[in-house]
């Protein structure tokens, strides 16, 4: 699955209302419904399971990750840094050691 699709883009597609989610899916390179998936999951960040963004395709794990961020939730970070996908977990284990070192996890 593609992963080369900007996370900050699919980000601000996953969060607008007015988008598709087919959009999204193509955007993202994945099925529809996993686009619209991860929209509901994104909306509710301060809601969302663990667990539950594990299962994401990378391209929408790495939207979600940055989520994550924006919403101060480290254990969301944890948990995708045991991501399947490589840059994903890389990329999880990046922004939990910088909200460490700011003091917020």
């Amino acid at each position: 699955m593609p992963t080369e699709a900007d996370p900050g883009r699919i980000l601000a597609l996953l969060r607008d209302p007015n988008v598709e989610s087919q959009e999204v899916a193509d955007a993202a390179g994945v099925p529809r419904e996993e686009a619209a998936r991860a929209a509901r999951l994104i909306l509710g960040i301060a809601r969302a399971k663990p667990e539950d963004l594990l299962t994401l395709p990378p391209a929408l794990a790495l939207a979600a990750l940055r989520a994550a961020v924006e919403s101060r939730r480290p254990e969301l970070l944890a948990a995708l840094a045991g991501h399947l996908a490589k840059d994903v977990a890389k990329e999880a284990k990046r922004a939990l050691h910088l909200m460490k070192s700011r003091g917020v996890a």
